[in-house]
């Protein structure tokens, strides 16, 4: 156990380095990287909860929620950029200055912590179920046909029957589909995580 701790120590303490570096140096001019190296305090308290639940023996939740800090800012600057610059092509110069500044609105950070505080429900989701391999196998394809219908009945029904409203206001339709099958596959498969944990204490 000692030594999977340390493996977990070793992997997590690493990735959390890495991105805090590529923050202050090469990624620095980007939105969401240049804002974690400034408020440098607030990255680094949220860089320790993962060590302080590791050495609590949470090792699924510390490994999810460093994968959620990781991903969630290279997916919250990245897309948050690709959704900013596709609102940001809307802008004439006949707009009210507080639609102008909407349509300016990086969604970077946002994406960022809703990306960490769902990892994080997954890990503490796996953590319950003490890592049972065959819950977890069940919970995975069961995830799969809801996030289809998140993506059909949340995506592409409504902005083939309300083209105009969704691509005004909405990002392109191949980054809209990816977000809903990313989330939609994240927020089931959390469920059925859970529900896997009743039915083992059932």
């Amino acid at each position: 156990m000692k030594q999977k701790k340390g493996t977990y120590a070793i992997v997590e303490a690493t990735a959390l380095s890495l991105i805090a570096l590529l923050s202050f140096t090469i990624l620095n001019k980007e939105y969401l990287f240049g804002w974690a190296a400034h408020n440098w305090l607030f990255y680094l308290i949220l860089a320790v909860i993962p060590v302080l639940l590791l050495l609590s023996n949470w090792h699924f939740v510390s490994a999810l929620m460093t994968a959620g800090i990781v991903l969630g800012l290279f997916g919250g600057n990245y897309l948050g950029n690709s959704i900013q610059m596709f609102n940001a092509a809307k802008i004439t110069a006949a707009m009210p200055p507080d639609q102008v500044a909407r349509l300016h609105y990086h969604p970077g950070f946002k994406i960022w912590i809703l990306t960490i505080l769902l990892f994080t429900s997954l890990g503490i989701s796996l953590q319950a179920l003490g890592g049972g391999k065959e819950a977890v196998r069940r919970a995975l394809k069961a995830a799969l046909g809801p996030s289809f219908g998140v993506v059909v009945g949340g995506v592409i029904f409504p902005r083939l029957m309300h083209s105009w409203p969704y691509n005004e206001t909405y990002p392109p339709l191949l980054i809209h589909v990816a977000i809903g099958l990313v989330g939609g596959y994240l927020g089931s498969l959390l469920v059925c995580l859970v529900w896997e944990w009743f039915r083992s204490k059932g």
